[in-house]
């Protein structure tokens, strides 16, 4: 279990800490309402049944960490399912979804998650990020 949080950690913090350069501005793409940009690749979302952290949504190149760590290799703890058309949603210390779209002929992994791990938040970042691609005109890519 540790590893899967070590992982999910890592990952979230890349997603943080890395600028991304590309050709469409990914800090403009449509959201939810009630989503706020953070103009880095992260936007965040305050619920407050769930407390202040409330869900954030990451994305950026997809490369070749992503995929060993969400497609090829996760980790035993982090209980991934097929939820179909190339989107997956995550259960560890942290409950999620994830996918990769493609903007602009590139691969983008996206993911909407939140640091409380349950079904019922499961199921939530996976409606997000389904509005998400309605509002963008997005559909899951194989990785």
């Amino acid at each position: 279990m540790k590893k899967g949080l070590m992982i999910l950690t890592a990952v979230s913090i890349l997603f943080l800490v890395m600028g991304i350069v590309v050709a469409t501005d990914i800090n403009k793409l449509n959201m939810p309402n009630g989503w706020e940009n953070s103009n880095d690749g992260v936007y965040r979302q305050v619920v407050k049944n769930i407390g202040s952290d409330g869900y954030f949504m990451n994305i950026q190149k997809l490369n070749d960490t992503i995929k060993n760590d969400f497609y090829n290799h996760p980790s035993s703890s982090t209980h991934i399912v097929d939820k179909g058309n190339n989107t997956f949603t995550f259960t560890d210390a942290k409950a999620g979804s994830f996918e990769v779209v493609e903007i602009d002929g590139e691969k983008y992994f996206v993911m909407f998650w939140t640091a409380y791990s349950n079904d019922g938040n499961v199921n939530e970042a996976y409606d997000f990020m389904m509005q998400f691609n309605n509002l963008n005109g997005f559909e899951p890519v194989e990785a």
